[in-house]
């Protein structure tokens, strides 16, 4: 396999970014899944590494294709959703999925400067309205698990 064909096979997250119609549902959905097997993947040092890989990948991806934000570049919504569980310990079942809708509506929603991070240059921008999106997802389940 050669480094373009690796590099997409990443950004596009295993190739799970080509699989719908919707990909950043799809990926997000398969990062919760995931984190409900695999906790330790919202660590934050994996999380600076996948931002870090990331934000390269998806750059170079963007120059490869012409397409800054190809819609099968899922790799954002994987980080945005560990990030959305960070330091959130021993999660139920509901409150991983509650993380998932919320996620999903702040990723899609993008109030206030989640959208107008997207205008940032290349790959960052790719990355970090995921990011952005991730923050109230996290501080909203903060809030509930503290309630109940």
């Amino acid at each position: 396999m050669d480094l373009k064909k690796m590099n997409r096979f990443f950004s596009t997250s295993m190739g799970l970014g080509n699989l719908s119609r919707a990909p950043g549902t799809l990926a997000a959905f398969g990062a919760a899944v995931l984190y409900l097997f695999f906790p330790f993947l919202a660590h934050p040092l994996l999380l600076l590494a996948l931002f870090i890989s990331g934000t390269i990948s998806c750059e170079i991806e963007g120059r490869n294709s012409g397409i800054k934000d190809d819609s099968t570049l899922v790799l954002d919504e994987i980080l945005g959703m560990w990030m959305t569980y960070l330091f959130l310990d021993e999660l139920s079942l509901s409150m991983i999925v509650l993380g998932f809708f919320l996620f999903r509506l702040f990723d899609i929603w993008k109030p206030l400067i989640i959208g107008s991070s997207q205008r940032l240059p290349g790959g960052l921008g790719v990355m970090i309205d995921d990011v952005l999106a991730a923050i109230p997802s996290n501080l909203i389940l903060r809030a509930i698990i503290r309630v109940i």
